[in-house]
């Protein structure tokens, strides 16, 4: 360091000690605490005085016996057994129109038992057929603006937006078909 900042140092340096001690938090004088305070507070416990507490809002109340206890969710398989009845729930509401099995019958899991007919599955499967005439057509116009924003006739913000409406047509057809395939659903008949 040059001789010629040593002034300028000799100054600085007790201006920024001052303007720390200007600034710093000070403590007011407390009167002496009590040794079992330091105790308290050394072992990871804070004193708060009712005041104190008053002002912050804490409240203390007695610990009472609780009277339920949630219980968390255990995933298991439910076997009924082997004499036992099992009421079986329709998926949709609909009129059973055939039954493979009678009372007394023995089943496996996966077996069909009726067959019903149902507005539900019906209408379910007019509008997967929309949904898959919506997604060709969706799936035409992406491929057609893709190809006018690679010749730099339109904004790729178009195309962009015609990509994500046939992705979402898309979707639309898939989640309609899944939902008729877990039901074993015939949209054309209306029957699972």
């Amino acid at each position: 360091m040059s001789r010629r900042y040593y002034p300028i140092a000799g100054v600085a340096v007790p201006l920024a000690l001052a303007a720390f001690w200007w600034l710093a938090p000070h403590s007011e004088p407390t009167a002496a605490k009590a040794p079992a305070d330091k105790a308290q507070t050394a072992a990871g416990v804070l004193v708060v005085d009712a005041k104190r507490a008053a002002q912050m809002g804490i409240r203390l109340t007695a610990a009472t016996v609780a009277e339920e206890a949630p219980l968390v969710t255990i995933p298991a398989v439910i076997q009924p057994p082997a004499n036992a009845r099992v009421a079986v729930a329709a998926t949709f509401p609909g009129v059973v129109t055939r039954t493979y099995v009678v009372e007394g019958d023995s089943v496996r899991q996966g077996q069909a038992l009726a067959t019903v007919a149902s507005r539900e599955v019906l209408t379910l499967g007019s509008d997967l057929t929309r949904a898959h005439a919506r997604a060709g057509v969706a799936q035409s116009n992406a491929a057609r603006l893709s190809q006018l924003s690679r010749e730099g006739i339109i904004a790729p913000a178009r195309a962009d937006e015609a990509r994500a409406i046939a992705a979402e047509s898309n979707a639309d057809v898939s989640e309609k078909a899944r939902i008729l395939r877990m039901v074993g659903g015939h949209g054309g008949s209306g029957s699972y």
